[in-house]
């Protein structure tokens, strides 16, 4: 971490701050993904169909994003740190419940009221980091925190895979749930600490309202209509990254004929392609500011592969396993662009907080209703018509992006002036 000089006797709170909102951010993936991960066991185990397996992750999602719209209202009033540490605290507890489950609808009722308890703490995360952080290091936060989904799926699968060969699905939420409660400690010690002996950073950001016949229009009309594109283009885009991370391991098994524990052993390497992906769009951001049109390449990569595996799904396990990847790799690195490096960039505008929340809000109803309905496609029509309809997605993502790149090149929405 690069730091000016008059934020270097502050080094260790910020790197205090920023592993430990990682660590949080990466176990809260890790637990919430156990579910995925073991649907291929979780199924069998309580004799449920995939259509009704499902349904805990669309009941987790849907009251995840209703809490995270619900919490944009009262965010500025919240003590954020005192928030996250109850309400993570109780996530842990109670996704150690897992243990003690007999029937499907009890695996259901614990991840509905997580998606409660974890509300806050992605939005809360990126809220603390605008609040405390300077301008400049908006890029490394973006970079490192969206490298957690990658690192937690990475956990999930291997962790899951460990316990379903050699304990049971079981103590793969006792595990997470025991990590949960000791990463929000940690968290609520760095906060605490950075709150004492850094206090909040000045916000220097200078806003051109400027349309392209150069007539002014007015802050909260740019900023509604700019919320609710990036919105929509997140729901669309993240149909894509669910649809294939929560059936991976199915497909493997049903497909490929790869054993259960293998088949999630195997679908860690998904999160190398997650994992580099951020990385990726955010060094295309670092060389063009008309981040939409950054997005367009990356889509037509990610369609084209998506469509060649209408017809080579089946071919080889190889292709099934490298095309995925690659899949994934494009659009978590769309993904970053639009859910972690442009609210961190408009922070001067919106707060961070409130626009993460608003947007992982509207990506996560797209989380609640894709496994239901690719489980429906898939049971009804086959393993084609899944990969048909995600390449539709894909399409209608890209036609998106070129939308906003559009728009971005008639107008200079705004510049950033760095503190310091």
């Amino acid at each position: 971490m690069n730091l000016l000089p008059e934020h270097r006797q502050n080094k260790k709170y910020y790197i205090n701050l920023l592993i430990s909102a990682y660590l949080l951010y990466v176990v809260s993936i890790a637990i919430k993904l156990c579910y995925s991960a073991q649907m291929v066991e979780i199924g069998p185990h309580f004799g449920v169909d995939k259509s009704r397996l499902s349904i805990g992750l669309t009941i987790y999602y849907l009251v995840y994003a209703s809490a995270q719209l619900l919490l944009t209202a009262f965010v500025k009033k919240l003590n954020l740190k005192k928030f996250i540490g109850i309400t993570v605290f109780l996530s842990g507890l109670t996704f150690s419940m897992m243990m003690f489950v007999n029937q499907i609808w009890q695996a259901w009722l614990i991840l509905g009221v997580n998606g409660i308890f974890q509300v806050a703490i992605w939005g809360g995360c990126m809220s603390i980091f605008g609040k405390y952080f300077p301008d400049y290091l908006m890029r490394t936060v973006s970079n490192v925190m969206s490298t957690g989904m990658a690192i937690g799926t990475f956990l999930a699968y291997g962790v899951a895979a460990f316990f379903v060969a050699v304990l049971s699905w079981q103590w793969t939420f006792l595990f997470f749930g025991i990590l949960t409660i000791l990463t929000v400690i940690y968290f609520y010690v760095s906060e605490k600490k950075i709150e004492k002996n850094v206090g909040e950073v000045k916000i220097n950001t200078k806003i051109n309202y400027v349309n392209e016949k150069n007539k002014p229009q007015s802050k909260g009309f740019i900023v509604f209509m700019l919320m609710c594109f990036i919105g929509v283009f997140s729901f669309i885009v993240t149909i894509v990254y669910y649809a294939l991370t929560n059936w991976v391991p199915n497909f493997l098994k049903e497909v490929h004929g790869v054993p259960s524990s293998y088949s999630i052993l195997i679908t860690l390497l998904l999160p190398i392609g997650i994992f580099f992906g951020p990385f990726f769009s955010s060094y295309l951001c670092k060389k063009n500011n008309n981040y939409f049109a950054v997005l367009i390449p990356l889509l037509i990569g990610a369609v084209i592969v998506m469509g060649l595996m209408i017809f080579l799904y089946d071919y080889s396990l190889i292709l099934g396993i490298i095309m995925p990847v690659l899949i994934l790799f494009l659009i978590r690195a769309v993904m970053n662009v639009l859910l972690a490096f442009l609210p961190l960039k408009m922070r001067g505008i919106i707060e961070t907080g409130k626009s993460s929340l608003i947007l992982n809000a509207l990506a996560c109803i797209s989380a609640a209703i894709v496994p239901f309905i690719s489980a429906i496609i898939m049971e009804s029509w086959g393993w084609g018509a899944f990969f048909i309809f995600i390449t539709i997605i894909g399409v209608v993502s890209l036609v998106l992006s070129i939308i906003g790149a559009i728009w971005a090149s008639k107008r200079k929405f705004f510049e950033e002036k760095q503190n310091g």
